[in-house]
């Protein structure tokens, strides 16, 4: 590898694994149901019914069941969010003396502010992770119902082996083609559209990479069998 390779380094795991959800799961999460827990128990301490509703709804108990926390936290905090918006005329509140009140009040106003940056992490994070299982979906769904007619080609990089950069995935895709298209038992020459699948890493969304996609190969020689029916999608 070394020879042909001169940037290879040894991996450092037996597969790759998606750096954004491992960061979610070690890290983001963790932290966020650490602070939802603090300010739960400050709140608890000058309200213990505070969070009755909250515990008594099927979502939230549905969530908890499946340890779903992350969801958890994000819901509780618009909880707390709402509660403090209408503290005024919050009937749960009318036997409390107004100091109790006001303690709670700030209370619940720090818990907003200390939540919402974990909470929008949270968020995004998850989104991620369910717009990844609409994409595997997809892609799953996509190589099921194949036609005979066109070719499907789910490309990663390996953790640490080669440079991610854009110039290596547009050699390498361009010598994975050439590899394929000379083997008979593929019968490249019947294929009239290909459905190129990646992930969203930079080397595979740059303008480079575009160009490549849209502009370059479609032209190239290799792709000269179906270079007005290709057809891209990125995951």
């Amino acid at each position: 590898m070394r020879v042909h390779y001169p940037t290879y380094r040894r991996p450092g795991r037996k597969t790759d694994v998606c750096s954004h959800c491992r960061t979610f799961k070690r890290h983001i999460i963790p932290r966020a149901e650490k602070e939802y827990k603090r300010r739960r128990a400050a709140l608890v301490t000058i309200f213990p019914k505070y969070f009755e509703t909250f515990d008594a709804d099927s979502a939230t108990i549905q969530l908890l069941q499946s340890s779903r926390m992350s969801e958890v936290v994000v819901r509780a905090w618009k909880y707390i969010s709402s509660k403090n918006s209408q503290s005024a005329t919050d009937p749960s509140r009318k036997d409390l003396s107004r100091g109790t009140r006001l303690e709670l009040f700030e209370a619940e106003a720090k818990a907003c502010h200390k939540l919402k940056g974990h909470c929008e992490l949270l968020e995004a994070y998850t989104w991620h992770q369910k717009s990844a299982e609409q994409q595997r979906e997809f892609a799953k769904e996509l190589l099921a119902k194949l036609p005979a007619n066109e070719a499907y080609m789910h490309f990663d990089f390996k953790e640490n082996v080669l440079d991610h950069d854009s110039q290596m995935a547009k050699l390498l895709m361009l010598r994975i083609l050439e590899v394929v298209r000379g083997k008979p038992e593929y019968e490249w020459s019947k294929v009239k559209r290909l459905h190129l699948v990646c992930d969203c890493g930079p080397h595979f969304r740059s303008r480079e990479s575009y160009a490549f996609y849209l502009r370059d190969l479609p032209q190239d020689k290799v792709a000269a069998a179906w270079r007005e029916h290709l057809w891209q999608r990125f995951a």
